[in-house]
């Protein structure tokens, strides 16, 4: 996430010119937490995860969040980035804070807003002492590149 600063709002400094992180967080806090709530709006959290992790509920659940992020029907086996994952998708959004007009540009891969739903359904629909989010890899959706592949795995990880 990248938040563009005007002027008419500058970092302030320490003596050695370094940026004053601290106060530049507190000064720029609404602006962080508006620029947090866009990204939030890209989360598909109105598709409801499995109770039961089974391969059939988890293959189900894999081809409704994978749909949802490419906006079209792919096969089990279909290879998601021969398919049009992983283009680029930018929300530019402006934001009005003390007289002062703000451009916040949020860009996230579809293989991260596929990867971040998965883990959000783990993570809300399981105690989080039966699955260590952690320990799954950054990269998981390309080591599963298929619907398929990444429903089996989440039916392991999950299971």
């Amino acid at each position: 996430m990248i938040l563009v600063a005007l002027p008419s709002k500058p970092f302030t400094y320490t003596a050695k010119n370094t940026v004053r992180r601290q106060a530049t967080i507190n000064d720029y806090a609404s602006e962080i937490e508006e620029l947090y709530a866009t990204v939030d709006e890209s989360m598909q959290r109105d598709i409801t995860p499995p109770v039961d992790w089974t391969p059939e509920n988890s293959l189900a659940f894999v081809r409704e969040v994978v749909g949802g992020v490419l906006k079209q029907p792919l096969g089990d086996e279909d290879d998601l980035f021969l398919h049009g994952c992983d283009r680029c998708i930018a929300i530019f959004k402006f934001i009005r804070t003390q007289g002062s007009l703000i451009l916040a540009f949020v860009s996230s891969l579809q293989a991260t807003w596929i990867r971040n739903s998965f883990l959000n359904a783990l993570r809300t629909h399981k105690p989080s002492s039966s699955v260590d989010i952690r320990s799954i890899p950054m990269n998981f959706i390309y080591s599963y590149p298929t619907i398929a592949a990444l429903a089996k795995y989440l039916s392991q990880v999950a299971g």
